[in-house]
């Protein structure tokens, strides 16, 4: 199976359009939203309706995590903006997506997903050792991919591959894997065949 990976949109609507049309050439099977939809909610019902419209699944960002998962959390006068197809698709939303042997969440997996103002932002990159350890220690999944950092990053239980998302790598059983997925927003997806296990990182701009 295909899959592709969008992560850190940012209401970047331009942006999504080029990713999605680049899934499209990939010919990927499914495509998976690794969080942060939301930025200012100038452009959410467009990059909502551009996900929703292909029933793309996806997982909670600290961006959009009011939405997703405490919608109380917001005020009365700004939940009014997004009542409807907004709330509707992003409450669909997930802590975490398993798929085969893979896992998908915005963040490592070891993290508490309901501190958005703790946990989520404390630590960095996971790359050294002791930081992916404990995302290897948390879960069991070959492989582990996130978003957050805008950028690119694979990772094992070691430490961090020699690899900057210039070109394919292929993520080889039996080892495990973290992979951080570069940002829509600044012009990136990725592509994960589950069979082969490359890893295909897009440049799309």
């Amino acid at each position: 199976m295909k899959i592709g990976l969008i992560t850190d949109i940012h209401e970047h609507t331009a942006d999504l359009r080029l990713a999605l049309a680049a899934c499209d050439h990939h010919r990927v099977d499914r495509i998976i939203c690794l969080g942060d939809v939301f930025e200012t909610g100038e452009a959410i019902h467009e990059t909502v309706s551009l996900l929703a419209q292909r029933n793309i699944p996806g997982v909670w960002g600290n961006h959009d995590f009011g939405l997703c998962s405490h919608p109380s959390a917001l005020s009365s006068s700004r939940r009014v903006h997004y009542v409807g197809p907004v709330l509707d698709y992003l409450a669909t939303f997930q802590p975490y997506l398993e798929l085969d042997d893979c896992l998908f969440s915005h963040v490592e997996p070891w993290r508490d997903l309901n501190d958005v103002l703790g946990l989520w932002y404390l630590g960095g990159l996971p790359n050294v050792h002791e930081k992916a350890a404990r995302s290897f220690d948390a879960r069991e999944h070959r492989v582990m991919f996130t978003g957050h950092h805008h950028r690119w990053l694979v990772t094992t239980r070691a430490g961090p591959a020699q690899w900057d998302g210039a070109k394919a790598i292929c993520l080889e059983p039996p080892q495990r894997y973290l992979v951080v997925v570069a940002a829509v927003c600044e012009g990136y997806c990725a592509i994960y065949n589950t069979c082969s296990g490359e890893l295909v990182p897009v440049a799309f701009r």
